[in-house]
Parts: structure tokens; sequence; C-alpha cells
């Protein structure tokens, strides 16, 4: 999103200035919907990949490339799609990935076999990057008073979409089966579209300053080499989403198998990590007074320390969910902490900043995905625990190198 209030084109700033100027807060709240209803459909599979498996007939091994290919496709679609907002008008953008999304959740619905649904989950992340377009719409119709609050906002919409969705479709698969989770979410997604359609939130950037898709595409590698801060930011959360996509991909295995809970009754651990994602709102707004750097370590710190304390009790549930809920608010934290560094880096490059840190985070939720099914397979509970504090003990070194070299700001 080449565009920011605080851009010097004057067309830029009088379209920021007209679309923050009523009502920025129902923009907001709109944003902050579109963020969680979006991003929830790349987690829709995880509470179903015991009836999933036991429907299509797949064995517990091969159920990983579900999320670990829906979380790829999350990946590419932002690396390649991220730099449109810098082009072009993000509501037009949003609204054409909503038509791709809605497509996609249907050919989920209706999946005959796992390679059909392997590819739809694939699509499914591809286009559930319009998530990733509600964000740094907030910036631009933000002033520099309150952009840190509303992202913070719309980040906590984004996070609790992440886990609520995990409820959501543990439930509707109880009652109506995995499909109907699909289904539903396809009607979600066509709801939301009409909404953005007829909202007024898109700013178009002036023609000095499209460029051609490919050379924003190329941009991306640039931006990665020009700015040691953002490359920090990425890594780091790169390991931090190898811990949060490697336990939420793999626990319900062990509270239906090891716990005898229920698909429905599984997915409600989301409330847990709903409630963590208030760490996304704490953090924009302590990031006034504590440098981000600083609150992205403590996330980290306190992930591991909360895995390595949950390894120790894999019978209790009430563990599991109080461990949840912390190690959540660190992943939010230092999510949104991180984006705070990265967004103030180039306001003329928000989209493609946005999405060399997203590819980066995504890969690294893919790679957890997988491999926290290799660590379950191997020593089940207490594998996973391990899997997961390594990566945060890797994310918190990482994080207080940089700290150190560059300053936590």
């Amino acid at each position: 999103m080449s565009t920011s209030p605080a851009s010097p084109t004057p067309a830029n700033t009088n379209t920021a200035t007209a679309s923050a100027a009523p009502d920025t807060q129902g923009l907001i709240r709109l944003l902050t919907a579109g963020a969680g209803i979006s991003v929830a459909c790349i987690y829709l599979n995880h509470p179903l990949l015991g009836l999933i498996g036991r429907d299509l007939a797949i064995a517990p091994h091969a159920l990983g490339v579900l999320p670990t290919l829906t979380a790829a496709g999350y990946a590419s679609g932002i690396f390649f799609f991220g730099p449109l907002g810098d082009r072009y008008d993000r509501r037009i953008v949003i609204l054409w990935k909503a038509v791709l999304l809605t497509l996609a959740l249907i050919a989920s619905c209706l999946a005959p076999n796992l390679p059909v649904l392997a590819a739809a989950g694939f699509a499914v992340g591809l286009s559930a990057t319009i998530a990733q377009d509600f964000v740094p719409s907030a910036a631009a119709i933000s002033t520099d008073h309150n952009r840190n609050r509303n992202i913070g906002t719309v980040m906590t919409g984004l996070l609790i979409g992440i886990v609520s969705s995990r409820v959501f479709s543990g439930i509707i698969a109880d009652h109506f089966g995995w499909r109907a989770a699909f289904g539903v979410s396809a009607v979600a997604i066509v709801g939301l579209a009409i909404a953005v359609r007829a909202a007024h939130f898109g700013v178009t950037p002036p023609a000095t300053m499209r460029k051609p898709y490919l050379t924003l595409l190329r941009s991306l590698g640039t931006l990665f080499a020009q700015h040691p801060r953002l490359r920090a930011s990425a890594i780091t959360q790169a390991f931090i989403g190898i811990a949060f996509s490697g336990f939420w991909s793999t626990v319900t295995l062990h509270l239906t198998g090891s716990l005898g809970l229920s698909t429905g009754q599984a997915g409600l651990l989301g409330l847990a990590g709903a409630a963590g994602a208030l760490g996304a709102s704490i953090a924009g707004r302590l990031s006034g007074r504590v440098a981000p750097g600083h609150i992205a370590a403590g996330g980290a710190l306190l992930m591991a320390v909360t895995f390595a304390a949950m390894a120790l009790f894999p019978q209790s549930l009430i563990a599991i969910v109080i461990g949840t809920l912390i190690f959540d608010v660190g992943v939010q934290a230092a999510l949104v902490s991180h984006q705070t560094i990265i967004y103030a880096l180039a306001p003329e490059a928000r989209s493609r900043i946005n999405a060399v840190f997203m590819t980066a985070l995504f890969i690294g939720m893919s790679v957890g995905a997988y491999g926290a099914s290799l660590a379950w397979t191997s020593a089940r509970w207490t594998g996973l625990m391990t899997f997961c504090t390594a990566a945060a003990l890797v994310a918190l070194g990482l994080r207080a190198v940089f700290n150190a070299r560059q300053g936590a700001r």
C-alpha cells in the first residue's frame, strides 16, 4: 500500500483524509471483521482432520498435508498478490480475492478425495490473503496519532479469527459434518464482499507511483535487503509462526485421541486462543511506551516458558487451556510489535513490506504444521511441546541478537 495519510502526494492525502474523516471507527470495525472472517478460512481444516481422515480414508500421517498446503498457499498469495496493493485500489483487490476464495471454499466443500481437498486448500490459502489487505488498509485511513492503535485493533480481529475458526468449524462439523464448515464459510465471504463493496476505504495510488507488477515483485527482494529491521522482524516472526502453527495444527489429535474429546469440544480450545488475542491490543497500546523489539522478545519468552510447562501436564485439560491462553498472548504481542516496526520503514511500500513479512511468517507456519506432525508421530505430546518450545527459544535468541545490534525500535 503505497499510500499513507502522511504521503506528500496531494491526491493521496485528500483521499485518505476523506476516508478517515467522519466514520473512521466504522471503517475500522469493518476492516477488523473482514480480517477475522477471511483469515479464519485457512484454519478451518485444523479441527476437522480426524473427521476428514475417517470420511475419506486418509492415513493420519498424510493428513498433515492439508494444513501444510493451506499455509503454503497463504504464503504464496502474500508474496505474489501483496504488491498489488501498491498498484491498484486495495478495495478492488479485496473484492476479486473474495470471489476466488468463495470458489475455493465451495471446492473444499465438495472435494471427493485428498488430492482435490489439498488443491482446494492451497487455493483457499492463496485467496484468503485478503486478510492481509485489511491490515495495511487500516494504516492508510489512520493518522499518525491513532495508527498503532488501529493496527492493533484490526490485528486483534484477525487473530481472533485465527483461533475462533477452530471453534466454529468444530461445532459445525459436530452437527452437520465437516463439509458444512466450508460451505457456511463461503456464504460468510459473500456477505463480507457485499459489505466491502458498499464501503469507501480504498486509496488508488497516484499514476506516478504505479510501477509495473513485475517491478513491484522484484522490489520485494530489494526491500528485504535494504531494511535490516524488516529482515529481523520477518525471520523472528517466522520461528514464532513455526511454534504457533505447530501447536494449533496438531493439538486436536491430542485432544480427540489422548483425551477423548469430540471434534466440537476440541474446537472450543479456540476460545482460550481468542481470549489470548487481547495481546494484540495490549501490544498496540504499549508500543508508545515500550520498545516494540522488547515486547516481541517478551512474547517469545512467554511462549517458550508456557510450552515447556505444558509438556509436564499432558492429561490436564485445564493446564492446556490456560497454557493456550498465555502463549497466544505472547504470539500476538510479538506479531503486532513486529508490524509496528516494519510499517514505520517505508510508507510508500507498506503492501510490499507486509508481503515480505507475512510470506516469511507463513513459510514458518507451513514448516511448523509439517514439523509438528512428525514430532507428534515420533513422541506424541512430549514431542509436540518440545518442538514448539525449541522454535520459540530460537525466536527469542534471534530477537535478543537483533535488539542488541539494531536497537529495539
